[in-house]
């Protein structure tokens, strides 16, 4: 039982679409992949220029510095230990706070429970949820804040 000469054409037709389809799937998959590396690059540039900017309004001398200078100076000031162990604890502590923000945001987008129990209503336990939530943040600042000087 052989296929007719139409019913070739149009498998063979059916396999031409399938193939573009494939052609434009892989096209589709290279030009998110081109899109992403431009935007890390961009990311990346961008942040390299704000933090030299914000270098340069710091200490306004290194504007006049040749790069190997600058360089130089960088290196030397992070190469002793105090400069880098404070640096350091700086990122730690700016990325803690970042990862508690993060939390926060994301506890405040979970839906709330709620309760109908009359017994917690105007007690001191239910205070208003900003007061609560500046608390919490407050608690979290310091005892991040006794983390670094106890590890220091």
């Amino acid at each position: 039982m052989s296929k007719t000469k139409e019913e070739l054409m149009k498998e063979v037709d059916m396999k031409k679409h399938k193939e573009e389809q494939e052609k434009h799937r892989l096209q589709r998959a290279q030009n998110r992949k081109d899109y992403l590396e431009t935007t890390m690059r961009k990311q990346r540039t961008h942040r390299l220029i704000t933090r030299g900017a914000a270098m340069e309004s710091i200490i306004p001398e290194v504007k006049d510095m040749s790069e190997r200078a600058f360089y130089d100076a960088v290196e030397t000031y992070f190469s002793t230990g105090t400069h880098r162990e404070v640096f350091c604890n700086q990122i730690a502590f700016s990325n803690a706070v970042k990862e508690h923000a993060d939390r926060v945001i994301t506890d405040r987008a979970k839906p709330k429970e709620t309760s109908n129990n009359s017994d917690t209503k105007g007690t001191a336990n239910s205070k208003a949820p900003e007061q609560s939530e500046m608390n919490t943040e407050n608690n979290f600042s310091s005892s991040v804040m006794d983390d670094q000087k106890g590890g220091a």
